[in-house]
């Protein structure tokens, strides 16, 4: 039991971290003329496990069942990394096959904090409040369940019932609530307390890979982005980098930028865009563009992020409001334009990026 708790506490870990983007659906339908018009691309090959007529058949058994909840958890996890957004459509396609009612307990808890997660990657934190609750506290998903609520609770700026939810987690697994309780105090800005913490587990975390290292370094380094000290939190950013999911890497290019690094954010995120090709995030896409300007390289990738966020704005998305006011404050500044969608960002998550993306915005105007 406990192994597995440390198998399910490694995935959240590492990849439920840092997505500052807003959580408000898009508020109409919207249908795009041509298909040149659809921003994200996607393999049906992902689909033939339950494709065609098999996927209106009923799961059979319990072993079936299992294997599809554990196929569709492996899509979440994978559409957190560079490219692969368009996992979570087939996660969310292979789900909706499940009936809730036929399944055992502990499956009941695993299509919980399944359904949980795919509402937190889309923002919808009130949904996936909910849906936790219903994650059995006997269960083995439940410790993971903690790390997402505290987790939720950091993204609003909640941190009482944050640091809660990490001492609850305590009793599951005392490594992860232990780093758990140090992110909460990091945005605290507990800076004496952190820095002594962070010290200590140094030993632990910076000569060994155990499943909680990355979860280390991303504390540590959003420490250093709180307290300005921008080179110190590239470093621990960069912790394997090439193995990062998308929301480590927003942090690096944002540290990379604060250090004059321009030259290697273009480097490295116009490698990955080629490697990623045609489904970089537009997060990933918006900050390789000004890295193209700044380094007075062609016009290729501001072309590429003009035509997706004129897309997005089209659409209303404010699932993608922080990369719609990003572009417009650093790549094309509109003064206006920045702050209307700073702000949507600001009003549904207030993390340290989003913060000081909304006063960047608002310097345009001065």
């Amino acid at each position: 039991m406990a192994n597995n708790k440390l198998k399910l506490l490694t995935s959240a870990a590492v990849t439920l971290l840092m997505f500052s983007f807003p959580s408000k659906n898009v508020a109409q339908e919207w249908v795009p003329e041509q298909s040149s018009d659809v921003i994200l691309e996607y393999d049906t090959s992902d689909f033939n496990t339950q494709s065609g007529n098999d996927s209106d058949k009923a799961v059979t058994s319990e072993q079936d069942m299992s294997l599809l909840l554990n196929t569709v958890n492996e899509h979440i996890e994978n559409s957190k990394y560079p490219g692969n957004s368009n996992k979570l459509i087939t996660a969310k396609k292979l789900l909706a096959s499940v009936k809730p009612e036929e399944l055992t307990n502990s499956q009941t808890s695993q299509y919980y904090l399944i359904k949980a997660n795919i509402a937190q990657s889309e923002h919808q934190f009130e949904q996936t409040m909910l849906l936790l609750d219903n994650v059995d506290s006997s269960s083995v998903y439940y410790p993971q369940s903690l790390l997402v609520a505290a987790r939720v609770y950091i993204i609003q700026n909640k941190l009482d019932l944050a640091e809660n939810k990490c001492r609850q987690l305590l009793s599951q697994n005392i490594a992860a609530s232990e780093l758990c309780l140090i992110e909460v105090r990091v945005h605290q800005g507990k800076t004496d307390t952190v820095e002594s913490s962070i010290e200590r587990l140094a030993k632990r975390y910076d000569s060994s890979d155990t499943p909680l290292t990355r979860f280390y370094h991303q504390i540590k380094g959003s420490m250093h982005r709180i307290n300005h000290n921008y080179s110190e939190a590239q470093s621990s950013f960069s912790f394997e980098l090439n193995k990062a999911p998308v929301s480590q890497w927003y942090q690096w290019t944002d540290m990379a930028f604060e250090n004059q690094s321009q030259n290697s954010v273009y480097n490295k995120l116009s490698k990955l865009a080629r490697n990623t090709k045609p489904n970089l995030e537009d997060g990933l896409l918006v900050r390789l563009a000004r890295a193209e300007k700044l380094t007075s390289k062609k016009n290729e990738f501001q072309s590429l992020a003009q035509k997706k966020v004129e897309l997005r704005v089209l659409r209303n998305d404010e699932l993608h409001a922080a990369d719609i006011a990003y572009y417009y404050t650093y790549v094309s500044p509109n003064s206006e334009l920045a702050k209307k969608w700073a702000e949507r960002n600001w009003s549904h998550v207030k993390e340290p990026a989003d913060k000081a993306l909304l006063e960047q915005a608002q310097q345009l105007e001065q």
